[in-house]
């Protein structure tokens, strides 16, 4: 890999089509395991 990549590893949305659905697919990981989740309340 180029050096230059590695230095530059963040997602900028809108960056390119590819990153985009990386960015989607990520989001949609977390949406499914929070939902999977049990919601624990504070209340005493």
């Amino acid at each position: 890999m180029d050096p230059v990549c590695r230095r530059s590893r963040t997602i900028q949305v809108g960056q390119s089509p590819q990153q985009n659905g990386r960015v989607e697919r990520f989001i949609g990981t977390v949406k499914r395991k929070l939902a999977t989740e049990s919601i624990r309340t504070s209340e005493r």
